[in-house]
């Protein structure tokens, strides 16, 4: 089970995503602001432990090890730093359906890893599914350097004895003078045995020899041996469609869990920029976009200038096949309509839910904001007029009075996209306008003043 989603990270760091914890520590996918980065935090209690891994962390330059950023302490926690990696834990990816030659590509990759880390000296000493990460773009890294070391060849047994008991090997138990290369490798093959299934071959079995002198001795004979034993397949295609598929889908769950405390804490901005980033990686995802409609984003202003939030069109799509079920699922956070049934409601509404999603279009990745957008998708405006004796043209069209409500307020729905709006006053036979932008499923306020200065007279 995932622990709760901490909001206590320093104010450079927005959008944190609960990526998974262990027993002592958590780890979190951010946006780090200042630098204009996406990383990767890992939060404990005290900094003994994250001191030393950022040690081995900050000599290995191989592309299977995330790279070390930096260290900072907040409040009583320690934070350690690092780039963070788009993939799926070899853990879940195990659960997929894989054919063959995929396995043994896994395989095959895993560990060229295991080769690249041993050759910079580095031991791990934690191997494990949970710390494997398989990426879309073809690398397998190797994470949780916690309890890794930098002894290599036969050494003293390291005081605590560390691991995953299922992937540690018998000698760890009995102290003595131990190889930590092969105690990796004893965990490799217990990983391989899962990964492979009945693929998995004889010439293997001596990875998870009790006896560690009957083990290889390095990891690069392992490698030798496999890519001798097994035909190598091309698996790219298979590789970049399964583990891409299965990455947007393990991400899209803990984005949705976040996405939804960040909005019950208040941090609205924060929760659909989360929510944005998951209909970029799966556009159809129907809960993501049925949250968004059902979320209340909002800004009370009255001269807004943003950049459009354009969504691809398969959206819409799910919204007309499974919407209505799909919002009925949503229980854990508030559904606010998308329409007011009065100027009283209307009020209150915007009052309680007078939130800036100022700065969110700026955050929107290319790829997003430059999908074909679908005119269908709409955002609902709230016109507060300077008085009902008058004449409100948006885009060109004039909405007539008999439509405003008592308190001289209009509510539109607008395609997303920018709008120019215009109020001619029949009293004074002024006009006034504005340029704002709508996004997609987003609630905003605009009220229009006669000016004190400058009147333009209506021409």
């Amino acid at each position: 089970m995932r622990k709760q989603l901490t909001l206590s990270l320093p104010t450079e760091f927005t959008c944190p995503i609960s990526i998974g914890s262990g027993m002592v520590s958590s780890v979190y996918k951010a946006y780090q602001h200042r630098l204009n980065r996406t990383v990767a935090i890992k939060v404990l209690e005290s900094d003994s432990k994250i001191d030393h891994e950022a040690r081995i962390l900050s000599g290995i330059k191989i592309p299977c090890v995330p790279h070390f950023y930096d260290i900072q302490h907040y409040k009583s926690k320690t934070l350690l730093i690092t780039e963070w990696i788009y993939g799926i834990p070899l853990h879940f990816l195990l659960n997929q359906k894989m054919s063959d030659s995929l396995r043994r590509s896994v395989a095959t990759r895993l560990i060229q890893s295991l080769v690249l880390l041993h050759e910079n000296n580095v031991v791990h000493r934690d191997l494990k599914p949970e710390n494997i990460i398989c990426s879309p773009n073809g690398t397998v890294y190797l994470v949780d350097f916690g309890f890794a070391s930098e002894s290599i060849g036969k050494s003293e047994s390291i005081e605590t004895i560390a691991g995953t008991p299922k992937y540690m090997p018998p000698e760890l138990w009995s102290g003595g003078d131990i190889d930590y290369r092969k105690s990796d490798l004893y965990a490799l093959g217990i990983i391989l045995q899962e990964l492979l299934d009945d693929n998995f071959s004889n010439d293997l079995l001596i990875l998870t020899d009790p006896d560690p002198e009957k083990r290889p001795p390095l990891s690069h004979v392992v490698l030798s041996k496999w890519i001798t034993n097994n035909l190598q397949t091309e698996a790219a295609e298979e590789w970049n469609r399964v583990i891409q598929q299965a990455t947007s889908e393990y991400l899209a769950d803990r984005y949705i869990t976040s996405a939804k405390l960040l909005y019950n804490h208040r941090r609205v901005d924060e929760a659909y920029q989360i929510l944005t980033e998951i209909i970029e990686e799966i556009p159809d995802h129907t809960e993501s976009v049925m949250m968004l409609q059902s979320l209340n984003f909002s800004k009370d202003t009255s001269n807004v200038n943003k950049n459009v939030l354009l969504v691809s069109s398969g959206l819409f799509l799910s919204l007309l096949g499974i919407g209505a079920f799909q919002l009925g699922k949503i229980s854990s956070i508030p559904v606010i309509p998308m329409s007011f049934s009065s100027s009283a409601e209307s009020a209150t509404k915007l009052s309680s839910n007078n939130i800036s999603v100022t700065d969110i279009s700026s955050n929107v990745s290319d790829n997003l904001r430059n999908n074909l957008g679908h005119s269908l998708f709409k955002g609902e405006l709230l016109c507060y007029l300077p008085s009902s004796l008058g004449k409100l043209i948006i885009d060109g069209t004039s909405h007539e009075s008999i439509n405003f409500h008592n308190d001289s307020s209009m509510t539109v729905f607008l395609n997303q996209g920018n709008h120019t709006i215009i109020w001619y006053d029949s009293l004074t036979d002024l006009r006034i306008s504005e340029s704002i932008t709508i996004l997609p499923f987003e609630q905003k306020t605009i009220r229009l003043k006669l000016p004190t200065s400058d009147i333009k007279p209506a021409e």
